[in-house]
């Protein structure tokens, strides 16, 4: 197994000597891709992906952990690559070119993107044109009216539920009051005998 130390070494003069052919094209295009600044992100997320999602470390590292430790990655960061690359390659609203790793990653959690964008289209907001963190707290903002509406919703039918609740007993009593029209004396004094043995 390679070391640690050696491994940083080899990365830095971009000669990795890593067995597995696929590991070490990933590791130097990472390499490559961190000495520019257009769509760096995304192409570092995307090999992250791609070594993680094949497992291409178990030729060269004890483990996943081993390997991301050497590479100066945490495991909270590999996993955000991997969502956001992820997203990126199936959503059909945005491209690498239109967001940022960041926000991908944010997007990625939201169940019901396409009412997101449409509530964010409705007032006048661009996902594209914001930060990160304008979109974390717009997100936030989001949900908050979600559960508000729900909130509204669940008090509105427990109303509705009571309405039809009171309802449902004057018609009962409504009921009650025109059998009783139709029946004979002797049948109402049964039925007077009988509630008032229940009141007892």
């Amino acid at each position: 197994k390679i070391m640690a130390k050696n491994l940083l070494v080899t990365i830095n003069n971009c000669e990795l000597s890593i067995n597995n052919d696929e590991l070490r094209k990933s590791l130097t295009n990472i390499v490559s891709a961190e000495k520019v600044s257009k769509n760096s992100a995304w192409i570092v997320a995307g090999e992250y992906t791609k070594i993680f999602d094949n497992e291409l470390y178990e030729e060269d590292f004890e483990s996943a952990k081993e390997f991301a430790e050497i590479m100066g990655v945490s495991k909270g960061l590999v996993s955000q690559y991997r969502k956001a690359y992820d997203f990126i390659s199936v959503n059909e609203y945005f491209t690498a070119n239109d967001i940022s790793v960041g926000k991908a990653y944010l997007l990625a959690g939201i169940e019901n993107l396409a009412d997101f964008i449409a509530w964010c289209d409705s007032n006048s907001l661009s996902i594209t044109a914001m930060s990160d963190k304008c979109l974390r707290n717009t997100i936030k903002e989001w949900k908050k009216e979600l559960e508000a509406i729900a909130v509204e919703e669940s008090e509105t039918n427990e109303e509705v539920e009571e309405v039809e609740a009171e309802n449902t007993t004057d018609d009962v009593i409504e009921d009650i009051k025109e059998m009783l029209k139709e029946c004979s004396k002797e049948q109402l004094e049964e039925l007077k005998n009988y509630i008032e043995g229940m009141l007892e």
